[in-house]
């Protein structure tokens, strides 16, 4: 009689796992296709900064000249760029310690976030820059492996080079993103997984 009364046990046992087996096969599916996905979104931005770049370079003066040291500074107007397949953009954004560098775009709309950082507002001029950018991995995913004092490039379409050392590193609330931009020399910011936005801030050199 005990073996009888246990006999259904097994096939209980084997419906419930089948169910919970195939929804965890299904969550792995949707995990691997959202992290493609993501890899293929990482290499287009990539190839797309990097053809931008390109051409972007073609216009840009041969010799930059340290902002320290240029005559025409106060004279460069916010509305120098380059125009690239009818998009506009004001300068490149150097990153030496990541080997990175990347064209940055007049503005931050969805659609140049994909191919480039953009101005969010201010200038290097007024030193008030401030740079938003996507978090590929080509593009501002590795912001938060700056180091303390790591220079910081960024060249107007003029030929215009402003040097700056990061000074600060931290994330917080996107409803503060204005207050913790506000008062450095160039601020770079992208935004994180968990919502949460990542800043770099910057003092300018005289190098």
């Amino acid at each position: 009689m005990e073996n009888g009364g246990q006999s259904g046990s097994p096939t209980r046992k084997a419906k419930s796992v089948g169910p919970l087996l195939l929804a965890g096969v299904m969550l792995l599916v949707v995990a691997a296709g959202i992290l493609a996905s993501r890899a293929s979104q990482n290499v287009m931005a990539g190839v797309a900064s990097e053809q931008i770049l390109t051409q972007i370079r073609e216009q840009i003066p041969d010799s930059h000249v340290p902002a320290s040291q240029s005559h025409t500074e106060e004279e460069t107007s916010k509305s120098a760029v380059v125009v690239v397949d009818g998009n506009a953009y004001v300068g490149t954004l150097s990153l030496p310690s990541l080997k990175l560098e990347l064209p940055v775009s007049s503005s931050c709309t969805n659609e140049s976030l994909q191919k480039s950082p953009g101005c969010y507002e201010g200038s290097a001029t007024r030193n008030d820059l401030i740079i938003c950018g996507e978090g590929y991995e080509t593009h501002f995913g590795r912001l938060g492996t700056l180091g303390i004092r790591d220079e910081v490039r960024f060249t107007t379409v003029d030929g215009i080079m402003y040097r700056y050392i990061v000074s600060n590193i931290e994330s917080d609330r996107i409803e503060e993103i204005d207050a913790i931009l506000d008062d450095w020399d160039l601020a770079l910011f992208t935004f994180n997984a968990d919502g949460t936005c990542l800043v770099v801030r910057c003092v300018r050199t005289n190098a």
